[in-house]
């Protein structure tokens, strides 16, 4: 299971992540013979966007997956007992105030979790709908040794990264650590992933508070790599990673600017996929949300997530959202429709012009 789908992680983002966006609510329902099935969700005292709903899923931008979260014993997700657990749950969602409208997100597309969320909203009496959150690039790796993974990769990315780190390390005194446990050497490594951040072209960290406590939290049980590099002794790139159940997660990279044409986050980033394929305890490694272009520099797999509307249509609250889902959902289908027809009235026009 995903380590976003744990009782850590959502415990986490419940105190530190949220930053007073909703209240964290809890609900649950028995999978048999003691299991049980969670949705950690978020009540809001108004509705909110893309559906309008008062219960979502807990997260915000710091969340790249959200799930269920079971117990170890509970049966496999296509099971009878975890559709009743699904429904039951869905039923506890429509008696509860907030519950007219839901939004879960994001969930991987054609994945088991979102079938079964989906059934079990519907069978309690919601009306779903699942509409397009972003695109995930992945590597499937199991078995797979970095030497043959990198023989793979384009001629221009292996003779980048070679003649980045044969320079850097000749002329820069280059320097790679890649910290997994709690102690001076974290400390030093967050401190340096935040200098790199705030120098770096990315947004100001909106909690750093929360990506401090979450790599602890990693570093507590060896899931960590948070891998730094450093020029005469100078952090100038840094990637926060971790490994849960076989799966290594890129959830934060960045570079200062300043050393934007040194090649040091492709350095970085190959040492990390070394670590990572050599271990022999990854199967898959994942950049989670977004679809920029270098990912495809490094994976080859590319999957859609999704977000899961419910609408509870005996609840006057859910008439409006619905009607603006739908209706939106309509609209963009009839549009879509008239796209063709129009460009080839446009080919047809322009032909006579012609003749």
């Amino acid at each position: 299971m995903s380590c976003f789908q744990t009782e850590p992680w959502f415990r986490l983002m419940a105190t530190r992540g949220l930053g007073g966006q909703g209240t964290p609510v809890r609900f649950s329902s028995p999978a048999g013979q003691g299991a049980g099935l969670s949705l950690w969700l978020c009540r809001h005292d108004r509705p909110v966007a893309p559906a309008g709903a008062r219960l979502t899923a807990l997260g915000n931008f710091y969340t790249p997956r959200f799930g269920p979260v079971v117990d170890a014993e509970s049966p496999p997700w296509a099971s009878r007992e975890a559709l009743a657990a699904a429904v039951q749950l869905g039923t506890q969602l429509r008696g509860d105030p907030a519950g007219a409208v839901l939004s879960l997100q994001p969930l991987q597309a054609d994945s088991d979790e979102l079938r079964l969320l989906q059934q079990g909203l519907q069978a309690a009496g919601y009306r779903t709908d699942v509409y397009h959150c972003f695109e995930n690039w992945v590597l499937r790796c199991e078995g797979l040794r970095f030497e043959t993974f990198w023989a793979t990769r384009s001629s221009r990315l292996r003779n980048t990264e070679r003649r980045a780190r044969k320079r850097l390390a000749a002329e820069q005194a280059l320097e790679i650590e890649i910290v997994r446990s709690p102690g001076p050497a974290l400390e030093r490594a967050l401190e340096d992933f935040e200098a790199v951040y705030a120098d770096s072209w990315k947004q100001a960290e909106a909690r750093p508070d929360f990506i401090r406590a979450l790599a602890q939290q990693m570093a507590e049980d060896g899931r960590l790599r948070l891998g730094v590099l450093r020029l005469q002794g100078v952090a100038q790139a840094a990637q926060l990673w971790w490994v849960h159940e076989g799966v290594a997660s890129i959830y934060k990279l960045a570079y200062r600017e300043s050393a934007a044409k040194l090649g040091v986050g492709t350095v970085l980033s190959a040492t990390l996929f070394r670590e990572a394929l050599d271990s022999g305890e990854v199967r898959l490694i994942d950049y989670l949300n977004g679809s920029e272009p270098y990912k495809r520099d490094w994976v080859d797999e590319r999957r859609d997530f999704v977000g899961l509307v419910a609408f509870d249509l005996r609840r006057p609250a859910a008439w409006g959202p619905a009607l603006r889902h739908f209706g939106a959902r309509w609209l963009k289908g009839v549009l879509k429709r008239l796209r063709p027809h129009k460009a080839g009235a446009a080919a047809d026009d322009a032909a006579q012009d012609g003749a």
